[in-house]
């Protein structure tokens, strides 16, 4: 099971959904959890899976490619 995340590593996803005008109801979509479910998770106080953190990447990373911008990896989302 992955180490939870705290508040202060989820700030750089919070950052980049901002960036690429992603709504946590979004996000929540993307993943198959309803916005609360999701708020929870970005809180800090679910756990995200690897799966997970690797649907967010691919997401991220398609939406930074269509705008000509490097790509990230998981580090430059979810570690501090």
């Amino acid at each position: 099971m992955p180490k939870k995340l705290n508040n202060k590593k989820l700030h750089k996803l919070k950052y980049w959904r901002g960036v690429l005008e992603l709504t946590q109801e979004n996000m929540g979509v993307l993943l198959g959890y309803s916005k609360a479910n999701y708020s929870q998770k970005e809180s800090g106080a679910i756990e995200f899976t690897l799966r997970e953190m690797r649907i967010i990447q691919k997401e991220f990373n398609k939406r930074l490619a269509k705008m000509g911008q490097p790509l990230l990896t998981l580090d430059d989302i979810f570690l501090a």
